[in-house]
């Protein structure tokens, strides 16, 4: 009992934070004093507002009361889960002695470990990331000169110290699905697929999650480029070869995993399908309440440039939207996806060094090399799950090219995409191209609600941000004609 009332307590201070100066200021006096009866009466009458409607319903998307509940025993008992012993909680925790464990002693064991903040960090991350550089016992540190495979620096990894952002990742499972894919899926595609490489990763279950990834940091591979979101077109630089590059590895892991059986309850991907976008699962409520915020301000302010057909499906997704969700994520062919396939995601580098993934060793890889193609290396796979394949192909193409670049190679990157799932394994009959074309519309549309759900969440120094992307993904919906056969799926003749 006196867990759940602290949960309500940190809770309502959440939700304090969101009302008006004079509201704000009684709750959190309320929540400072711990006056429970006047917290509670408080409560009721603000649950019976119309805000508070909406405010309850979101808490029921994002704050489950048993994660609440084990977030609040962990408060109670000292600052840390029971269970959540030789888990690194924030990145204060990265000291040597903890990146030592982490390495298992590599380089005659680590002297020292400065944290530096990660420029690639974005507002609205939803973990705790820092770069750790290091130094060894052996004898300085990187690339082996500690000794054997010991690395220069590495990216710690924790689970947000933010409360309300905590709950919300814990419940969709965002790191024991990024655990997973580490552990299961990128060694299955040891050839395949460029990833960073996972030194250490330590997790408690259940509610009340705590975690940690200690990975390879990508900045030290040569030539590494990292992209910010939604830059204009000029700024962009993404190149043709390195976007054919990336397509092949999305290709042949979406392959590997065609309708794979381990998506069933007890298969070795079942936390994939656990937490896909479809019926009631907790991501689509999450999104759908973020798109009712989010689209009466996208109207705001970008009617003008919004085509009236996308502003009527708008619209009509205020209701279809977990329609749409379920035709792209739990129909059809289904694989595994990483979710968030933007150029925020993806490092691009020469192909030489970096012992990530052997991508290197392969004849694609050194013909890459060869031409001078930028190869993409994926990360960030906390939202990794199960859903139409070519939805990966649609959020980058759409978010993450210049729109004359996407205009003018659509068709070829669309084709190189169908050859290398045919290439691994999946029938061309079962799966035509004209079918992956119909897939890439509608996911178009998926990515496009994407914006407007972030719209729900932002500050307004995101604004512009936003409009960029919506200006390129309205392009791609127009020229693909993508509305009307999103419409086809949702409204069948």
């Amino acid at each position: 009992m006196c867990a759940a009332l602290y949960a309500a307590r940190e809770t309502l201070g959440a939700v304090f934070a969101r009302l008006p100066l004079v509201a704000r200021i009684i709750g959190e006096k309320a929540v400072r004093e711990g006056s429970w009866a006047f917290l509670f009466a408080c409560w009721v009458a603000f649950v019976r507002s119309a805000q508070g409607s909406r405010m309850c319903e979101a808490m029921h998307c994002f704050f489950p009361l048993d994660e609440m509940i084990a977030v609040s025993v962990e408060r109670l008992t000292g600052g840390m889960h029971p269970r959540a012993k030789g888990i690194l909680l924030s990145p204060a925790d990265a000291t040597a002695v903890a990146m030592d464990q982490a390495l298992r002693g590599a380089g005659g064991g680590v002297k020292s470990a400065a944290v530096q903040p990660l420029d690639a960090v974005q507002d609205g991350a939803l973990s705790s990331m820092v770069r750790v550089v290091l130094t060894y016992g052996g004898g300085g540190g990187g690339g082996g000169s500690g000794g054997g495979d010991a690395p220069a620096s590495v990216v710690v990894k924790c689970v947000p110290e933010d409360l309300p952002t905590r709950m919300s990742v814990n419940a969709k499972a965002m790191f024991e699905r990024e655990i997973a894919f580490y552990r299961t899926v990128a060694p299955a595609l040891r050839g395949k697929l460029s990833a960073p490489r996972l030194f250490d990763a330590r997790q408690n279950v259940g509610n009340g999650r705590c975690a940690h990834l200690v990975l390879e940091d990508l900045a030290a591979r040569p030539g590494a480029e990292f992209h910010a979101p939604f830059k204009e077109d000029a700024d962009l630089g993404v190149r043709p070869e390195a976007v054919h590059d990336l397509l092949r590895q999305l290709a042949a892991m979406h392959a590997q995993y065609w309708r794979s059986p381990d998506f069933g309850v007890g298969g070795a991907l079942h936390w994939a399908a656990e937490h896909a976008k479809f019926g009631a699962s907790l991501p689509t409520r999450q999104e759908h309440f973020l798109y009712h915020l989010g689209w009466p301000k996208f109207m705001r302010h970008f009617a003008a440039t919004t085509p009236d057909a996308l502003r009527k499906l708008g619209d009509e997704l205020y209701t279809r939207l977990p329609d749409l969700y379920e035709h792209v994520f739990n129909r059809g062919p289904l694989t595994l996806i990483h979710g968030d396939v933007g150029v925020y995601n993806v490092m691009f580098h020469d192909g030489g060094g970096g012992g990530g993934s052997g991508l290197a060793e392969t004849p694609r890889g050194k013909a890459l090399a060869d031409e001078g193609g930028a190869r993409a290396c994926i990360f960030d796979w906390q939202t990794c799950a199960r859903g139409r394949g070519v939805y990966d192909v649609a959020f980058f193409l759409s978010f993450s090219v210049p729109a004359s670049v996407r205009r003018a190679h659509e068709e070829r990157f669309l084709r190189l995409y169908h050859e290398g799932l045919v290439a691994g394994g999946v029938s061309a009959t079962e799966y035509p191209f004209e079918q992956l074309r119909q897939d890439y519309a509608v996911s178009l549309v998926v990515a496009f609600t994407t914006l407007v759900f972030s719209m729900g969440f932002l500050p307004s120094q995101y604004v512009h941000p936003i409009e960029i992307g919506a200006k390129r993904a309205i392009a791609a919906i127009e020229e693909n004609d993508a509305v009307a056969i999103a419409r086809s799926v949702l409204f069948p003749s």
